[in-house]
């Protein structure tokens, strides 16, 4: 009889020990269940996003501070759960509807990659939130490189050896050998990191 993943089956019992499905662990849930986790980390900070953007709408903001506030207000709480988590992609798109629909104030007037651009091209530097969390997620090879013994540093060894690297690849160019659909934060940030390296 096959048993759902995270389930009890009965197989695995210590005397004291307590098995449960979530747990929360610096202000973020894991779970065996990826789409409950997933579900509990970003809705409400979905739900708060769109609260704070309604709060300023009814303010005479122009286009350029509508930007700033998105920044300021609208992406604070995200940021620090995505520093540490995998960023489901339903949850990139609903935070970018949210904040362009609060720039504009309705439909997009010129195209959100335009409007994540630098101002001498006609930009706006709105938010873009793929680069926003691979920036945040490439952080983490820099924590990893700099002096300190921590645990989470023996998860990104093994990372870098499944990816037939090692710390001295992260000075050069390098290409690891991982599937274009990271399986978890520390094996992404090794990817934006070959590829920063690589553009340089």
């Amino acid at each position: 009889m096959k048993h759902r993943e995270g389930e009890d089956d009965g197989e695995f019992h210590l005397p004291g020990l307590k098995l449960v499905q979530d747990i929360q662990i610096a202000g973020v849930i894991f779970s065996y269940d990826r789409d409950r986790a997933e579900e509990m980390n970003y809705g409400p900070i979905l739900i708060c996003m769109a609260r704070k953007l309604n709060d300023w709408r009814g303010r005479n903001l122009s286009v350029l501070g509508k930007v700033l506030v998105s920044k300021a207000q609208g992406m604070s709480q995200l940021i620090f759960i995505a520093t540490m988590t995998m960023v489901p992609d339903w949850v990139i798109k609903q935070a970018t509807s949210l904040l362009f629909k609060f720039i504009w104030g309705g439909p997009d007037k010129i195209t959100r990659q335009l409007a994540c651009q630098n101002y001498d091209v006609g930009g706006l530097r709105a938010p873009n939130l793929h680069r926003l969390i691979d920036a945040l997620h490439g952080t983490w090879i820099t924590r990893f490189c700099k002096t300190g013994n921590h645990n989470w540093k023996i998860v990104m060894t093994e990372e870098l050896n499944r990816a037939s690297c090692d710390i001295h690849c992260l000075t050069s160019n390098f290409a690891p050998k991982i599937a274009k659909q990271s399986r978890n934060l520390l094996e992404h940030s090794i990817n934006v990191w070959s590829c920063d390296q690589n553009s340089k």
